[in-house]
C-alpha cells in the first residue's frame, strides 16, 4: 500500500512544474512518451525530490487531472434558466 501524504500548496505548484518539465510523461508527440523506462525514471526523479513513492506521485497527478477535467466540464455547461453572462468560473487555483 502506498503512503498517502498531505500536500502543501507550494509543493503542488512545484509538482506541477516538475511534471510539466518532463514531456515524456504528458506530451504524446515526445519521443520518450512511449518509453516506459524514461517515464519510470522521470516519475522516480519527482518522487525522490518529494521524498515519497512513485505511486504517491502518480496518485496525486491523477487526482489533479481528475479535478481539472471536472472543472473544465463545468465551464462548458449552462444550467437551466442561466443567461449567457452567468458562466461558471472556477475557484480552483490550478485551473
Amino acid at each position: 500500500m502506498c503512503e498517502k501524504r498531505e500536500w502543501l500548496k507550494n509543493e503542488i505548484d512545484e509538482l506541477i512544474n516538475m511534471y510539466h518539465n518532463k514531456p515524456e510523461l504528458w506530451d504524446v508527440t515526445s519521443k520518450g512518451y512511449k518509453d516506459r523506462v524514461k517515464k519510470r525514471d522521470a516519475l522516480s526523479d519527482i518522487a525522490e525530490k518529494f521524498e515519497t513513492t512513485v505511486e504517491e506521485i502518480t496518485r496525486k497527478i491523477h487526482k489533479l487531472r481528475n479535478q481539472f477535467n471536472s472543472e473544465f466540464k463545468k465551464v462548458g455547461k449552462k444550467k437551466s434558466g442561466q443567461s449567457a453572462d452567468e458562466v461558471y468560473t472556477s475557484k480552483w487555483p490550478y485551473f
